[in-house]
């Protein structure tokens, strides 16, 4: 008799990064769940390397929040390649950095 069982130690990301794929130059919007180990997991700040893409953050329950990133490429074309910096109170994940890429037709 087998068993499988997840631990987890600091705050989960799902999935572990953002890939736009191939994208017409309009806006595109993709999104990651972060999980924290316990329900008093907070965010307290988001910010992206890259200014054609916006993070938003929003809390879906108690230690869970959904992080969106809206890609506008404006009149760019080709790879875009930035990562979404995330500052937590979570003693073992204080940042997580998230890579976002996308290629813009």
């Amino acid at each position: 008799l087998g068993a499988n069982f997840f631990v987890q130690k600091g705050v989960a990301v799902n999935p572990k990064s953002i890939y736009f794929g191939d994208i017409d130059s309009e806006i595109a919007q993709a999104s990651v769940i972060l999980t924290g180990s316990n329900n008093s997991f907070l965010i307290s700040s988001v910010e992206s390397s890259e200014k054609r893409f916006s993070p938003k953050v929003e809390k879906v329950r108690d230690g869970e929040f959904r992080l969106t990133v809206t890609l506008n490429p404006g009149d760019t074309k080709g790879t875009i390649i930035g990562s979404i910096l995330v500052k937590t109170n979570d003693p073992h994940s204080p940042t997580i950095s998230i890579p976002v890429q996308g290629y813009v037709r």
